[in-house]
Order: C-alpha cells, then sequence, then structure tokens
C-alpha cells in the first residue's frame, strides 16, 4: 500500500525543483543574452553576469540538495520531518527576493554614485547570507530525513509531553521517581554525554540535579575520525553540532563576531594545561568585548562577556549557550544566605562532541564559569582536565533521587515542555526573554592598577546605583528615573561577577549620531545629558560616553547601557560640568586610569548639553 504523505512530500519536492529550473533558466538566458556580445562588456553589464553565475549556482546546490531529499524520502517511506524549517526556508526566500530586486535595480544603472555602490554591496552580501543560510537548512532537512529521529531513551525518563507544568511536574515527566544510577560525568569513558537540554551541565558539588548521560552521539562523531585539532576549526565544530547532535538537544545559539577564518585552538590556545585557581578578587587583561545573543527556539538570553585573555573566548561563548538553557530554569533570589556561603560546584559543560569543565556557583543566580580547555569526553585531555581541579573528591558512580531535590518557592514558575526537539519557555517573558547578562570572569581587571579595589569599587558603585532607583521607588513624589536609565543589578560570585538589566533592541549609537547635528540625534542626546545629571545629583558620576555605551533603541530612544566606570561622590556635591570634571582628574591620578576626562570630553556636543541641564536645574 503507497503511504500518500510520502507521495504528497514527493510531489511538493518536484514542484518546488521546477520553480528553481525555471528560476535558474532566466538566469541562464541573461548569460546567454550577454555571451551573444562582440564587444567587452560595460560596468552594469559586468554587475548583471555577476549577479546571474552568483544565482545559478544558488539554484543548482539547492536542486542538488532536493533531489537527494527526494532519494531519502523514497528511500525512507517515511514521510517528511514536520517541523519549522520549511518556514523558516520560505521566511529567507521572501527576504532573498527583496534583496535580489534590490541588486537588479541598481543593475540597470550604468554608473553607481559611491552611495548606490555601497547599497549593492549590502545587499550581495545579505543575499549571499540568505542563500547561505537556506542550503544549511536543506541540508538539515535532508540528514533529518536520511537518520530519522531515534525513540527517546527510557532511562532516566520518558518521552517528553506537550504540556504546561511547573518545574516540579516537570521534573517528574523527565526524570524517574526512584533513584537513578548515572556514570560520573567527570570520570566516565567514552560513553558518557550529556542527554537533556533539561539539565545541559551536570554538577558534582552541593547542587544536585544530574542527567542521564548517552554516548550514540559521540560514537557517530568518532566514526568521522576527526583529529582533535580539526575540530577546533570554528566551521567544522558549527557543521558538526548540526549533523550529529541528537534530535532532542537544540542548536543553541549563533557566532557573533568571530571571522570565519579564524579557528577555536588560535582562540584559546588547545595545547596550554589547566589554568589553576583564580578567584574574581584576582581578575586580566581585558580585550574587547564579545557580544552574543541566542536567537534559537528556547528560552533567550541575552549576553556580552567582559573578554579575558584570547583563549578564553571560545568557552566564554559556549558558556553562554548552556546558560541560555539553564537561566529559563532559575528565578533572581536575594536571599542573604546565597551570598554568605554560595553553593559551588564542578561539572561537565557538554555539546555532542565536546565538553569543559566549568565552575559553578549559585548567587541568588546561576552562574557558569569556564574553568578548563575543551576535550572530548573521556578523552586524555579530559583526565588531564580532571586532575586539575582542586582537591575535589569525585565518585566513579552517583546516586540521584529526584524526589530529594527542594525547589525554592520563587522557582515553580510555569514553563512549556514540548514534544519536540526540547526547548524550554518561560510563561513569563519579561523574567527570562528580555533579561540582558554581562559576565566578568576572574581574570576580567588585571589590567587596572588595584584589581581587587575595583572589584570592591564595583560592588560599592551598582549598591549606590540600586539605592537611587529604590528611593525613586519609596517616594512617588520625587522626579521619576529618566528614561535613559536601566535598572542594573550585581551578582558577586567567587569565579565570577555579573550584571543583569533588561534587554533592549537596539544599535550602538555612532559618532555622528553623538555629534547631535540632527533634531532626532539632539533629542536622544539631551536625554542622555538628562541622564547624567540626575545621575550626578545622586553622587555617580558617569564619565564614559563612547559609542558603545549609549544605545539607540528600536522605538528611537537612546539609553546608556554600561554602569560599570561610575565614580561615587558625596550626593549634592556636583553641579556644574566643571565639578563632575574635578572629579574625574582625582580618579584618574588615583586609579592609573588614563583618558578618563577624554572619554567624558569626547563629544563637546554632548557636554554642552549636560551643562545645559545643570544651569536649567538651577533656575
Amino acid at each position: 500500500m503507497d503511504n500518500y504523505n510520502v507521495k504528497d512530500d514527493e510531489r511538493m519536492i518536484i514542484q518546488v525543483i521546477a520553480a528553481l529550473k525555471e528560476q535558474q533558466k532566466k538566469q541562464s538566458d541573461v548569460l546567454d543574452e550577454l555571451n551573444l556580445l562582440d564587444r567587452a562588456l560595460t560596468e552594469h553589464e559586468r554587475r548583471r553576469e555577476s549577479a546571474a553565475l552568483v544565482r545559478c549556482d544558488a539554484y543548482s546546490k539547492e536542486i542538488a540538495l532536493l533531489y537527494s531529499l527526494r532519494s531519502a524520502l523514497v528511500t525512507s517511506d517515511v514521510a517528511l520531518v514536520r517541523d519549522s524549517i520549511q518556514q523558516e526556508i520560505q521566511s529567507l526566500k521572501a527576504k532573498l527576493q527583496t534583496e535580489e530586486a534590490h541588486v537588479d535595480e541598481l543593475d540597470l544603472i550604468s554608473n553607481l554614485s559611491p552611495g548606490q555602490e555601497r547599497r549593492r554591496k549590502a545587499a550581495v552580501w545579505k543575499c549571499a547570507w540568505h542563500v547561505e543560510q537556506i542550503l544549511l537548512l536543506r541540508k538539515l532537512q535532508l540528514n533529518k530525513q536520511v537518520k530519522p529521529a531515534p525513540v527517546l531513551p527510557s532511562d532516566g525518563g520518558g518521552e517528553a509531553i506537550a504540556t504546561l507544568s511547573t518545574y516540579a511536574d516537570l521534573v517528574a515527566k523527565v526524570f524517574p521517581s526512584s533513584p537513578i544510577k548515572i556514570e560520573s560525568p567527570t570520570r566516565a569513558g567514552g560513553g558518557a554525554l550529556l542527554r537533556s537540554s533539561l539539565a545541559m551541565f551536570s554538577l558534582e558539588g552541593p547542587v544536585s540535579l544530574k542527567p542521564v548521560l548517552d554516548g550514540r552521539s559521540l560514537g557517530a562523531m568518532r566514526s568521522l575520525e576527526l583529529s582533535f585539532f580539526e575540530l577546533l576549526q570554528e566551521s567544522a565544530f558549527y557543521e558538526l553540532v548540526g549533523d550529529i547532535r541528537p534530535p532532542w538537544v537544540k542548536l543553541l545559539g549563533q557566532r557573533s563576531r568571530l571571522s570565519d577564518g579564524v579557528s577555536a585552538g588560535i582562540l584559546y590556545g588547545a595545547n596550554e594545561t589547566v589554568p589553576s585557581f583564580r578567584a574574581v578578587s584576582w581578575p586580566s587583561h581585558c580585550l574587547p568585548k564579545l557580544l552574543t545573543r541566542s536567537t534559537r527556539l528556547h528560552a533567550g538570553f541575552n549576553a556580552e562577556v567582559k573578554s579575558v585573555a584570547g583563549k578564553q573566548l571560545w568557552n566564554e561563548l559556549l558558556t553562554n549557550v548552556v546558560m541560555a538553557t539553564v537561566d529559563a530554569l532559575f528565578r533572581c533570589s536575594s536571599e542573604i544566605r546565597f551570598y554568605a556561603n554560595p553553593p559551588v560546584g564542578y561539572g561537565v559543560a557538554c555539546f555532542p562532541h565536546c565538553g569543559y569543565i566549568v565552575a559553578v556557583e549559585w548567587v541568588g543566580k546561576l552562574l557558569m564559569t569556564p574553568y578548563s580547555q575543551p576535550f572530548f569526553v573521556g578523552s586524555t585531555e579530559h583526565k588531564a582536565a580532571v586532575d586539575g581541579l582542586p582537591d575535589v573528591d569525585f565518585q566513579e558512580f552517583i546516586s540521584v533521587d529526584m524526589r530529594s531535590i527542594k525547589w525554592h518557592p520563587s522557582s515553580n514558575r510555569l514553563v512549556f515542555w514540548t514534544a519536540s526537539p526540547t526547548v524550554l519557555a518561560a510563561k513569563d517573558g519579561r523574567q527570562v526573554i528580555n533579561q540582558f547578562l554581562k559576565l566578568m570572569t576572574s581574570e576580567s581587571f588585571d589590567h587596572l592598577h588595584e584589581p581587587a579595589g575595583f572589584l570592591r569599587r564595583l560592588y560599592k558603585t551598582y549598591k549606590a546605583y540600586g539605592a537611587a532607583w529604590e528611593a525613586v521607588s519609596a517616594n512617588q513624589t520625587t522626579v521619576a528615573v529618566p528614561a535613559a536609565l536601566l535598572k542594573a543589578r550585581l551578582w558577586c560570585g567567587l569565579f565570577a561577577v555579573a550584571v543583569t538589566m533588561d534587554y533592549i533592541e537596539g544599535n550602538e549609537a555612532t559618532k555622528t549620531q553623538l555629534q547631535a547635528s540632527t533634531p532626532n540625534d539632539e533629542k536622544g542626546a539631551r536625554a542622555i545629558a538628562t541622564a547624567v545629571v540626575w545621575l550626578a545629583r545622586r553622587g555617580l558620576i558617569y564619565y564614559d560616553l563612547r559609542e558603545p555605551n549609549i544605545l539607540v533603541a528600536h522605538d528611537g530612544c537612546w539609553r546608556l547601557i554600561d554602569y560599570d566606570d561610575m565614580v561615587v561622590v558625596k550626593p549634592g556635591s556636583v553641579n556644574t560640568v566643571a565639578d563632575i570634571e574635578q572629579v574625574l582628574r582625582n580618579e584618574q591620578y588615583l586609579q592609573h586610569l588614563p583618558g578618563v576626562v577624554e572619554a567624558f570630553k569626547s563629544f563637546p556636543k554632548l557636554v554642552q548639553f549636560i551643562d545645559d541641564e545643570f544651569q536649567a536645574e538651577q533656575a
């Protein structure tokens, strides 16, 4: 008997191939038309030729993948997986069509102006990016058809059920009610691999949330016989994650500001030994910030890593990907016991083929800090990383009784657990999806004259900033907090400190915008000036008025987004721009920080608006 779902899917694939061939023929006709010209091509004809060649190549690649998909469909006699891939492809194709139309419109112009050339270059780049994403999704679609998703392992929990649950209910569905015995992820051999994205981390410390382990994906990866150094190529890493990951583990996050030609080995130094323990109060040189934002279908996570040595960037990017899932499980808590004696443990953060040891601590919020270099689970590098941990007693096997887990009442939020590849999403989006976290690891302050002193100043700064907000909340008759400021909180751990605030969609301000030469830019700059004066009146001197610290939100509002470098003074002691500059000169001298005054005076128009705001208050 025919499988009509398969037949319908095959007809759909045939129709898509036919449509692509028709589009390919149109581009081929353009090339034929140009080839008939017995002369050198003009500038805009060369542009048309280039665009046609690129499009023909893209159509050929997608058609080849669709033929392979059709073959796999017929061979397996299993209908296509019904997920969001096809919708994502259609969305990308619509965007691609828009950008191609922009290119075609510009290619009709004989000689492009500099501005038109820039617009064409941008449109061509967007076209290439959309094509790349479409082909990647086609490959993923083919991979799912060639390797149908296996049934979830019954050991340690049943199949996920689409439902609305509390955390306790969720754990009851995923884990059995009786104790289970699993291999210790730090001592296990080659079969150890984290199974569930509910717990993409494993702790062997005071906190006891343990996943079941599975090694099939690790075996699949090893069957490719890749060397460790081949794995460290960034492009290979992402390809493997997409092709070999278990079907219940989502590919979380995307690389950001890492060029395709840079290997992860170069970034974190594959041959270096495991670092010794370093507390936050002994922090290293701070490199440019690495911005990451996870955009896959799970609880959103936005983060800025205050970079440590270059070798750590890749580790920290992976850490944020893991935290994207973990952060959805836990709510912030202000209980003092978390500060007096925070639970700390060492765990293994694992991807389908790569893991690394992390220090995990609960400081009102869960923080995870890289502690080792990456390794294959069960490899000699893995053993070296474990041996490098300071005096931690590990067991070969661990008994875990999930009934003994006590959830804090504030953690009983509702979450969605879906039957598709595991996706966690908070019902209250403000608690997770719109949270921004800046992680500053144990090596972030060594470039300063007194690193430990800076950490104390950081604590003092955020305490004063929080008090300014609380004063407004306590007394509704006072002036409201300026719209350019965001509420921020500092979390102090043993291995890392972090700042959390609401996530605002927008772009970094440009130098042109900060010169305030248009009415809109002047309005935004004056909003920043109002915020700076409001802070100064309350004893907080904000001086780092550079482009990265001013965000132009998508709603047009301007906001200050980095409060680390404020100077705390006596409230009411600063009443003019001259007072601010004197405070900053003292700060520059005492902290051995060159450029503090210059940072404040980078944009004269903005300083003038600050002076205007002071004078308006005194009038």
